[in-house]
């Protein structure tokens, strides 16, 4: 429901795009799939989202060297919460990963990608 602000303010908050990145705190490796810890840039420190995001975009890439580039990325999937696992296929066991995320408000507006992620698969 919107909020009587945004209402007589005639701001939609909803259509702003995300304007922080998500960081990865931690990457936990388990038999073919990680784990990925994630934060917000702003408040590294604390369990909190971007104020106007609904969720958030993992991008992945297998193998090869890390590239910034999004176009080297596939989609893996959209997550509403600070952990997001990820599992692969036996043969990309040995390989690395490489992730770019960012996050998402609720009309779908993406804000700035993270920097690259890498991690082996085991």
């Amino acid at each position: 429901m919107d909020s009587l602000k945004e209402i007589f303010s005639g701001t939609d908050h909803r259509s702003l795009q995300p304007g922080s990145r998500p960081v990865i705190k931690k990457i936990n490796e388990g038999q073919l799939f990680h784990t990925l810890d994630i934060r917000d840039e702003k408040h590294p420190g604390k369990l909190l989202w971007p104020g106007n995001a609904s969720h958030l975009q993992v991008w992945v890439k297998v193998g090869g060297a890390p590239d910034a580039d999004p176009g080297e990325y596939r989609f893996a999937d959209d997550f509403k919460t600070l952990k997001a696992r990820l599992h692969f296929v036996p043969a990309d066991q040995g390989k690395t990963v490489h992730y770019l995320l960012r996050w998402v408000n609720s009309s779908n507006i993406a804000g700035p990608w993270s920097k690259v992620y890498s991690a082996v698969i085991r």
